[in-house]
Order: C-alpha cells, then sequence, then structure tokens
C-alpha cells in the first residue's frame, strides 16, 4: 500500500530522515506537557521513568495505524514501570474527538508550545516525520529513534536492560509516511528526489514552462499544487492526477486496463501569458500517453450514499484554506474537507465507487477503514449516512488510443 501526501496552496520538502536535533547516545531534550488528556498517571514526572516517546497527530493515518502495535508493546511492558507517552501538539477538543474513535492504551497528551516538537526536530520547525518514537532511559538519554514499526519486543527489552538493540537498519530511519496539509523547455526529474527538482523548476523566475511525465514505482505519493501555475504528482495514477487536477472522479473516468494501475511523476509548470493551463496540461498528458478523450454513459453499479443524520458529522478545526488526507494500510484520514471532496477522494481510494448525496455545507474531518467494502460502509454509517448499492447511468470520459 503507497502512502500519500498531498499538499495545496505550498510547497513542502518531503523527509523521511532521522530528525536532525537529537541523536542516539545524547540527553533527551526537555517534555513539555500543556495537556494532559487520556489515561493520565498519578505521578507526571517523566524524568524518573524510562519512556517511549511516541510524537503523532490526529491527521496522521500512519501514526493511527500505528497505534494497536504500541498498545499490544504497553500490555507486554506493563509491570516495567515504562511510560509510553502520544504526544501531539492539537487542542483537546480535536484529540478528544479522535479518541472516541481510536483505543489508546498509552498516556495521550499534548504540548501546544510546540516546544517538544522543536526540540525533537530539526531544532527550528518541528518534526521532520510523522510518526516519530524515540526511547528515552530512566537516566534522560536517548537510547532509540524511529519508526514506531520497527519497536519491538526484543528491542524493548534489550533497551530496559541497558543494553544496546539488536541490530536494525531502521533505527533512526522513519519509512515513509502519509503526510496531510492543508493546501519552455522540458528538463530532466532527478529520480532521486523529483519532488526537489519541481520545487528548482517554480522557484526558477526565467523558466515559464515545463512539462515532464514518466512512469514509476516509487512507494510514496505526493501531490503539489500551485494555485494555477504549477502542478506536481510522483507515484500517481491516472485516476489520481484526473481526480486532483481536473476534478474528475475515477466514477467518471474510463482508463485502459494496460494503464490502471501504472503510476507517473508528472512535473509541469506553465505562467505563459494567455493560455489555458489546464487545457494546455490535459494536452500534454494526452500527447505522452499517445491517446484522445471521448465522451460516453455507462451502466454502472454504485454505492449511494446519503446523509441521515448530520450531528454525526464532525466539523473541522483546521484553520481556513487548510486541508488533506492521509492513508497507511487500511486507515483512511481526511482532514478539513467539504463533502463533495471527500467522496471524490473517498472514490479515489476505495475499490468500489462510492457517491454521495449531499446537502451540508462545511468543512469535515472522517477517520475511515477502507480494507473492505464491508469496512468503508459501515464507517461511513458511523458518520450519519445510509450506504445503498445500486445500478446508475453514469456520464464518463474515456481515455481511447488516436
Amino acid at each position: 500500500m503507497k502512502s500519500i501526501i498531498y499538499v495545496v496552496g505550498l510547497f513542502l520538502t518531503v523527509q523521511s530522515f532521522a530528525q536532525s536535533n537529537i541523536r542516539v547516545g545524547e540527553p533527551a531534550p526537555p517534555i513539555i506537557v500543556t495537556d494532559w488528556i487520556a489515561n493520565v498517571p498519578g505521578d507526571k514526572d517523566l524524568t524518573s521513568y524510562p519512556v517511549v516517546l511516541e510524537f503523532w497527530a490526529t491527521w496522521c493515518a500512519p501514526c493511527i495505524a500505528a497505534v494497536p502495535h504500541l498498545n499490544e508493546l504497553q500490555s507486554q511492558f506493563a509491570h516495567t514501570g515504562l511510560r509510553f507517552l502520544s504526544l501531539t501538539d492539537e487542542s483537546t477538543d480535536k484529540v478528544n474527538r479522535l479518541l472516541k474513535r481510536v483505543d489508546f492504551q498509552s498516556i495521550v497528551a499534548s504540548d501546544q508550545t510546540k516546544k517538544t516538537q522543536i526540540a525533537y526536530g530539526n531544532g527550528k520547525t518541528e518534526l521532520e516525520a510523522f510518526p516519530l518514537t524515540v526511547f528515552i532511559d530512566n537516566k534522560g538519554m536517548i537510547r532509540w529513534i524511529g519508526d514506531p514499526n520497527y519497536l519491538d519486543k526484543e528491542i524493548l527489552q534489550n533497551l530496559l536492560e541497558g543494553n544496546p538493540p539488536p541490530k536494525n537498519e531502521n533505527q533512526g530511519t522513519p519509512k515513509p509516511s502519509g503526510w496531510s496539509f492543508g493546501s519552455g523547455m522540458a528538463s530532466t526529474i532527478s529520480s532521486l528526489d523529483p519532488s526537489k527538482q519541481h520545487l528548482q523548476v517554480m522557484k526558477d523566475a526565467d523558466k515559464l514552462y515545463h512539462f515532464e511525465m514518466r512512469e514509476t514505482k516509487q512507494a510514496t505519493c505526493v501531490t503539489v499544487s500551485s494555485k494555477g501555475r504549477g502542478t506536481f504528482f510522483s507515484s500517481s495514477t491516472l485516476n489520481e492526477i484526473w481526480e486532483a487536477a481536473f476534478k474528475v472522479r475515477p466514477l467518471n473516468l474510463v482508463v485502459p486496463d494496460t494503464l490502471l494501475l501504472q503510476q507517473y511523476v508528472l512535473s509541469y509548470k506553465n505562467i505563459r501569458p494567455n493560455e489555458n493551463f489546464l487545457d494546455t496540461l490535459s494536452a500534454n498528458i494526452l500527447n505522452h500517453l499517445k491517446m484522445k478523450v471521448r465522451t460516453d454513459t455507462l451502466s454502472k453499479m454504485v454505492y449511494k450514499c446519503v446523509l441521515n443524520d448530520s450531528s454525526k458529522l464532525e466539523r473541522t478545526t483546521n484553520r481556513p484554506g487548510t486541508s488533506g488526507y492521509s492513508d497507511s494500510g487500511s486507515t483512511f484520514m481526511l482532514n478539513g474537507q467539504t463533502l463533495d471532496e471527500a467522496f471524490s477522494l473517498i472514490s479515489t481510494q476505495s475499490k468500489e465507487p462510492f457517491v454521495g448525496l449531499l446537502n451540508v455545507d462545511g468543512r469535515f474531518d472522517f477517520k475511515l477503514n477502507r480494507s473492505s467494502t464491508e469496512t468503508l460502509t459501515e464507517s461511513l454509517r458511523s458518520y450519519g449516512f445510509t450506504v445503498t448499492k445500486v445500478i446508475e447511468r453514469i456520464g464518463v470520459i474515456r481515455l481511447v488510443s488516436k
């Protein structure tokens, strides 16, 4: 399952490396807690105990997906005095809303000053990767840094006994995770970091136009949009590109079977005057694929979702203008989305087409289980939707060979 990063209206450098301000064998920066939220200990002095410190966020699907694993570890080491602390920088209201849907056995707390995240990140601007796990011994020294999924019983036992953990090539190198944020000459894209190459293109004031598209097998999907000036995709299917760039849902796009699962890197910039940004992008993609579009209608089976109880919806607490989505395995998080945007993303990421009959304004957050059609249906019902399987005539765009 590939991870997703979706960025709107700004550019960010994607990091999947150890946090640059902390190192194994060095003293741990102080842990600041402004809000104790759940499973609050009687003794809040963390300096006297070994601590598994987990940095997480409500919008981060890989963070949520790691919770059952951390719960299991906590259960195995409950007799040792080891503290498991899940630390975010979000409001208590936002965290408590998620806790109704996710069972954390760890201490859940927040540092809304963000000082802890900065200290354990790059020392300047918070964390560089989510999720991030740090083991701190009872003398306040950092003994392990990495992705929570790599922390296991054997490693923890060695750490508690003061021994070096078994060799683990993943220590200090979190796996690429799904992060979500609220939003001429063709030059070669670096296969090592195409997102950085795209940023360079966008910063080049002399380059008015750029288009590059190629096949890829990357594991992490990144989408970057710059409000009519440029757009970037990595590890994206044609369905994902058409949905994000042209607002055409997968339900309404027919891609040849041979291209259905193919993923692409696409970098595009166009600030040439008197030229339609999206028309030129579409023409370039079709020319690259040696294809054209044809309109049609088809009878399709869809899952029709009708909102019957709007009180079950969770209005976002994101700041205005920020939205995104994140996935990890079966966990799919949507943040700050309108209902129309949410169902576009659900249809993109699910195996079956879900269509919403939507009559509520606003932006909302969702935590969905997409491991099967049944679990996704159950997730949507928990937000007040009824879901019915029906056959409907749907207008579609076909991609066909020239």
